[in-house]
């Protein structure tokens, strides 16, 4: 008896036995893609309603907070009403800088959770221009109000409100554009595993 004689009965995988294994693979491991998208558009959702209810999430305002700080830090060289809107353009410019960078990278839904971060962040940001002339906001060491000095300097201090109210709105806009921009990625990829399948 040959060597190969002892192998006989062992049955070679064929092609299409093995392209079923990997269709079923491709399948398992969409329905855990989807699963996970579905959740972080929950979550969105949800993170969404607390900020609309509260004005904000004091977690992630306190990671916006040390941004904004660094913002007038890294820029205190500039002139004055510079480096009093550096710490918003700061807070405002890493969150954007995230959505670029994974939009780069095609990590889309990353780059949605990020759109939600600028949002949130436009959210805080306009608290603190709505507070420009009543002032009761505590602020971080006791300093100078950043947009009290800024709408001052520009002459639109009485319009602080309005201008708060337009940020607030791109925040929120922002924010639930990004939360339905996850749902609806949840929804195409629920599409197209039922097409593999």
């Amino acid at each position: 008896m040959t060597e190969s004689a002892g192998y006989a009965h062992v049955r070679a995988p064929t092609p299409l036995r093995y392209t079923v294994s990997m269709s079923q693979w491709r399948y398992k491991k969409r329905k855990q893609h989807i699963v996970v998208v579905g959740l972080v558009a929950v979550v969105l959702a949800t993170l969404t309603f607390i900020v609309m209810r509260d004005n904000g999430l004091r977690f992630l305002d306190g990671v916006n907070l040390i941004f904004h700080e660094a913002g007038h830090l890294i820029f205190f060289f500039l002139p004055g009403i510079l480096v009093a809107f550096a710490g918003t353009f700061v807070q405002l410019a890493v969150p954007i800088a995230c959505v670029a960078h994974f939009l780069g990278r095609g990590a889309r839904v990353a780059a949605l959770v990020a759109l939600w971060w600028v949002g949130e962040s436009l959210v805080n940001v306009s608290i603190y221009i709505a507070d420009a002339r009543v002032q009761v906001l505590p602020l971080l060491g006791n300093g100078e109000h950043d947009w009290a000095y800024i709408l001052g300097t520009l002459g639109v201090l009485e319009y602080d409100t309005v201008i708060a109210s337009l940020v607030s709105f791109l925040g929120l806009g922002a924010m639930i554009g990004a939360t339905a921009g996850t749902a609806w990625h949840a929804h195409r990829l629920a599409q197209g595993a039922r097409a593999v399948r």
